[in-house]
């Protein structure tokens, strides 16, 4: 090959590079394979006690919600591997991979320049969210890769050319991707107005819709409405529904960027970026924007009716789009274009600098070390000895001591207490009737009503402590009542 064929294939050989370190650096916490955290933990309880089918008919346990297929094919892998934190966290990590190539092939269909392609799947790829939640047991790492999938999709495939047949194979696909991914049914709605507003794919399209709406009401009878109507997750992110005027969406698009790039702490340009990038599109009338227009509305409507919240990990799938939107001023002219990459190299170097400390680290700490407290606990604990379990800890505790084994009689802080302020006598209470030794398991606690180290504390200054392990809020105690 010569040096001409060579810089001819510059920027697919710097794309390639690009990808197979982004695929390392999501790689490298599956590896590492740190403790699950406390909602992980909530969805491996369900992994343990549900069979597959239960998935599509029975609300989660312990008030977790994510799509029946995530968790049926989790279910599938822990019965062929077993249960175990990597195995759980397979899927997710699938995808975490599987998007950085979906993202460029994506990027190809809206940029022209290729320093716009690079620079955005860079961007994507060392983003400290995407990277995290690649190796996290919860569903927005697909959430990220099914919303790409769907927008390939409808970019790609030329719908008016396709027989029948094949666009009830695409309407059962898209309705399959959608038991997979809540939030894909977003993008696909936007890619059936999309189609709707040409005239030569109008038919095909209605032909489309068929499977994707009969799914869509056995989907929402079946799991929607039970799952995500009155649910925890819809009380939890009570502040973070988009109000029906409007008035708040901007602090929650600002929030949303905040959590979506940090440690970034210089939006502006970012958000300039963003703004240009609408403006850019809407003067090209690129048809092919559409439907990441009609995705991000689409949620905001979602979250005015309070079904889904427009705040953090949840909406984690916006950010190939809000990416999109950044880089599309990179397409203006050369001298402007090289301008924007030292103000987006400025903007976004505290990720590329904690990535490049991400690349030397040997473990990861998640603050709540659930499974070393319970692989230690395991390993030590006596026949006789008794195990006392904190309200917040009870799920990091069952999902454990089915992975160690631990057989042990465990004593559980009544969840009913869990909210009143005498809290800590009622458990001091608890204990009046038990003598001999036993195993404080607290790796988790409500953050703003906290007592284990209200309780460590008690221990220490009435019994005999053979040994303690402290982290913050979690704690891990042997002593003697």
């Amino acid at each position: 090959m010569d040096i001409k064929n060579i810089k001819k294939h510059i920027p697919e050989i710097s794309a390639v590079i690009i990808i197979i370190a982004g695929i390392f650096l999501r790689l490298k916490g599956w590896i590492i394979n740190p403790s699950m955290w406390h909602d992980e933990c909530n969805l491996g309880v369900s992994i343990i006690d549900f069979h597959i089918e239960d998935f599509f008919f029975k609300r989660l346990e312990l008030g977790q919600v994510a799509p029946p297929l995530f968790m049926a094919g989790t279910k599938f892998l822990t019965n062929i591997f077993g249960i175990s934190d990597r195995v759980l966290r397979v899927i997710p990590e699938l995808c975490g991979m599987g998007s950085i190539i979906l993202f460029y092939l994506v990027i190809k269909e809206y940029f022209k320049s290729n320093l716009a392609k690079l620079t955005a799947l860079t961007v994507f790829v060392i983003n400290s969210a995407l990277i995290y939640y690649a190796s996290e047991f919860k569903q927005y790492s697909c959430d990220v890769f099914s919303v790409l999938l769907v927008i390939y999709i409808f970019n790609k495939i030329k719908f008016e050319n396709l027989s029948t047949k094949k666009l009830l194979s695409i309407g059962i696909g898209l309705v399959t991707l959608s038991w997979f991914s809540f939030v894909s049914l977003l993008a696909t709605a936007g890619g059936f107005f999309t189609l709707l507003l040409n005239r030569k794919t109008r038919k095909p399209v209605l032909i489309t819709i068929v499977p994707v709406a009969i799914s869509l009401l056995i989907y929402a009878k079946l799991f929607l409405f039970k799952t995500y109507t009155d649910s925890f997750m819809v009380k939890n992110w009570a502040e973070s529904f988009v109000t029906p005027t409007l008035s708040n969406f901007p602090s929650l698009f600002i929030d949303s960027l905040k959590f979506m790039f940090a440690p970034v702490k210089m939006l502006l340009f970012p958000l300039i970026f963003f703004i240009c990038g609408i403006i850019y599109f809407i003067r090209e009338r690129n048809q092919k924007s559409i439907i990441l227009f009609l995705t991000i509305i689409f949620m905001i409507i979602l979250s005015m009716i309070k079904i889904y919240p427009y705040a953090d990990r949840v909406i984690l799938f916006l950010v190939p789009i809000y990416l999109i939107f950044m880089f599309k001023i990179f397409d203006t002219n050369k001298k402007i274009r090289w301008a924007l990459f030292g103000l987006a190299l400025l903007t976004f170097l505290p990720q590329i600098l904690i990535n490049a400390n991400y690349l030397t680290v040997k473990t990861i700490n998640k603050k709540e070390p659930a499974k070393e407290f319970a692989k230690y606990m395991a390993e030590n604990i006596q026949d006789d000895e008794v195990i006392y379990v904190n309200a917040a800890s009870a799920s990091e505790f069952k999902y454990y001591s089915y992975i160690y084994k631990i057989k042990n009689k465990a004593l559980f802080e009544t969840p009913e207490t869990n909210m009143n302020s005498n809290r800590l006598s009622i458990i001091k209470n608890q204990l009046n009737d038990i003598s001999g030794n036993i195993w404080f398991y607290m790796p988790f606690d409500i953050p703003h009503r906290s007592v284990t180290t209200e309780i460590t504390k008690s221990i220490n200054q009435n019994n005999h402590i053979y040994e303690q392990y402290n982290m913050g809020m979690s704690h891990l105690l042997h002593a003697r009542l």
